[in-house]
């Protein structure tokens, strides 16, 4: 009797929906897209070349040894492609672990004879793939032209570049480390500019994380390993943890004179060459900062006068204080500098974002001849200061 009534009380239950099982929770959905871009009309020389260009990705930070495509995809016949990567594909983890989280990779675009390199930067937030901008890599098109022509090692050009796997259609390339035609260590590379007026110092702080997109270089081999020329494939991100902080303090002695130096700190860069079969080509990129400044440039005092930044910028913001004060600007992108490094003629660009471990303070010392309010004044290079990218400061009665 008393089974029987505990069967019919669980079946009471299950009618007043008080004993069905708890729903299943809901999930975000899951955008695997790791790239997506297309080839520019002007490289495609007919619809059935549009519609069948390779497109592969490698791991950037694996520059030895045989490396398999982590992932391929063909090119639609209006030259559009996408290209998914689970974020937890084996080996990502650790290489984005190098960088502060991000994951730098590098793309092959192959288009009969002719082929494309490109390197580009993605942090995985365990839904989907971000670009630096922090913009899901689904709705960033990435435009590639491939304009490179493939030659064996002879020099000759080959139809058909490179070979992939009969078997899944991956790509493996063989990758070795080689010298570079001058030095690649402890290259000096812009991180940035500071600039100040008189009775008042700077000091720049630098280390511990440091956050940067620097440029890579790819070159064609040809005859014998000769380099037909450098041009820039994109960027790498580099996330060093040095494990300590440096200061290095500008100062200015008088109202009237002034100081301003470039910042560059050391990077160290890797030549790598890339091989399928007889096909070859080079790859230049930034590893690591050394953690060190390389070297300090002043800023000659006749490239300060009225069409210096600090002077015909239209961008000023300045406080009332006492005759004391002192601001620290710990956030958003530093400048991109076009030059910031040039390594045996190749000159690559770099951008480093403003932390809390790379910053700059500016103390405004104590002014005695001055009666009344003094302002302090913040110049800004391309927006109003406290949001600039490049920014400098000025005193101001």
């Amino acid at each position: 009797m008393r089974k029987a009534l505990l069967l019919i009380l669980s079946a009471s239950l299950l009618v007043l929906g008080l004993g069905s099982p708890a729903p299943a929770s809901v999930t975000q959905s899951v955008d695997d897209t790791l790239i997506a871009g297309t080839i520019g009309s002007a490289a495609l020389r007919d619809d059935t070349a549009a519609g069948s260009a390779k497109i592969y990705v490698f791991d950037a930070e694996q520059r030895s040894g045989k490396l398999a495509s982590l992932a391929h995809t063909t090119t639609d016949s209006s030259g559009r492609f996408s290209l998914p990567l689970a974020g937890n594909t084996s080996g990502i983890t650790k290489s984005a672990a190098k960088q502060g989280g991000w994951n730098n990779f590098m793309l092959l675009v192959v288009d009969g004879d002719m082929y494309d390199v490109q390197h580009f930067t993605r942090r995985y937030d365990g839904q989907r793939w971000i670009d630096r901008s922090s913009k899901p890599s689904a709705q960033v098109n990435v435009p590639v032209s491939p304009q490179m022509r493939a030659a064996t090692d002879k020099g000759s050009s080959v139809a058909q570049p490179f070979t992939a796997s009969a078997n899944d259609g991956s790509l493996t390339l063989e990758a070795t480390e080689v010298d570079c035609e001058t030095t690649c260590e402890n290259v000096a590379t812009t991180a940035a500019r500071v600039e100040i007026e008189g009775n008042m110092k700077a000091t720049f702080t630098y280390g511990q994380t440091v956050s940067s997109e620097i440029e890579t270089g790819v070159g064609a081999e040809s005859g014998e390993g000769g380099l037909i020329s450098w041009k820039i494939s994109g960027s790498v991100h580099i996330g060093t943890n040095a494990g300590f902080t440096r200061d290095y303090i500008l100062a200015a002695t008088t109202k009237y004179v002034g100081a301003a130096a470039y910042i560059k700190l050391g990077m160290n860069y890797v030549d790598t060459k890339y091989c399928n079969f007889a096909v070859c080509y080079r790859v230049r990129q930034a590893t690591a900062w050394t953690g060190e400044i390389s070297q300090v440039t002043d800023i000659p005092m006749d490239d300060r006068g009225p069409d210096s930044p600090i002077y015909a910028s239209k961008y000023w913001d300045c406080t009332p204080h006492e005759n004391m004060g002192k601001v620290e600007k710990t956030s958003g992108n530093n400048m991109k500098y076009v030059s910031a490094a040039e390594i045996g003629g190749l000159k690559l660009g770099a951008t480093t974002a403003w932390t809390d471990s790379f910053k700059v303070t500016w103390e405004f010392e104590t002014v005695e001849k001055f009666v009344g309010n003094i302002e302090f004044c913040m110049v800004g290079s391309n927006t109003w200061a406290s949001n600039a990218d490049e920014i400098y400061w000025a005193l101001a009665q």
